[in-house]
């Protein structure tokens, strides 16, 4: 039996401004799920690469955490580039935590920017 495919997703806490990773795994050929998520530190994320390559959009599974610094469940993507943020889901207008960009959502997720589980 072929192993799953696993990469790992880089977001920030839109409220704390801190880096955590998706764990999100390709369940099928194109169906990518988030299942797992952590805090981890910058130059960590550097070392593992976890900025590599696209993946299409994936669905969140119900054991799902979250955030690990507030626990939203869901994500919005950012002008500034393929990075996420976490969302609460009941706000329309946002701040990333990456560039600290307000806007209001609108659209949809394409791509988002990962990197292999090593």
């Amino acid at each position: 039996m072929e192993k799953n495919k696993v990469v790992i997703v880089l977001s920030k806490c839109s409220n704390k401004k801190e880096l955590f990773g998706i764990r999100v795994e390709e369940k099928s050929p194109g169906k990518w799920s988030a299942d797992w998520a952590f805090k981890i530190q910058d130059a960590m994320a550097k070392k593992e690469g976890y900025a590599e390559i696209k993946i299409p959009v994936f669905e969140i599974e119900s054991a799902y955490p979250g955030c690990p610094y507030c626990k939203n469940r869901s994500f919005f993507q950012c002008t500034c580039g393929f990075k996420l943020s976490c969302w609460n889901e009941r706000d329309k207008t946002v701040t990333c935590g990456w560039c600290g960009h307000q806007s209001e959502l609108n659209g949809n997720i394409e791509n988002i920017t990962a990197g292999e589980d090593r």
